[in-house]
């Protein structure tokens, strides 16, 4: 299945590792993508035209991608399960 994750971007939500409020991570206290090994492995595609909202990492082959976007985590949640009902 394929996931609208804002600004004219298509994700295969098989390599969908999960879908993270902006907010509610930079509030926690320890955050995995806070740690400088895990960061060097992630490549950082911001779509959010300056309004981000959510973060969402997807695992491709030998690297982890996190898209940045406009859309609320809630939404994009909202959206996968709506479609996993097929």
């Amino acid at each position: 299945m394929y996931l609208h994750i804002g600004n004219n971007v298509v994700i295969n939500t098989d390599e969908l590792i999960g879908i993270f409020d902006i907010e509610t991570t930079k509030k926690q206290k320890s955050n995995l993508l806070q740690d400088n090994e895990i960061i060097k492995k992630i490549e950082t595609i911001d779509i959010s035209e300056g309004k981000a909202k959510s973060y969402i990492l997807l695992k491709k082959k030998d690297k982890i991608v996190k898209y940045i976007s406009n859309i609320s985590s809630i939404t994009l949640s909202k959206r996968v399960n709506e479609y996993n009902y097929d």
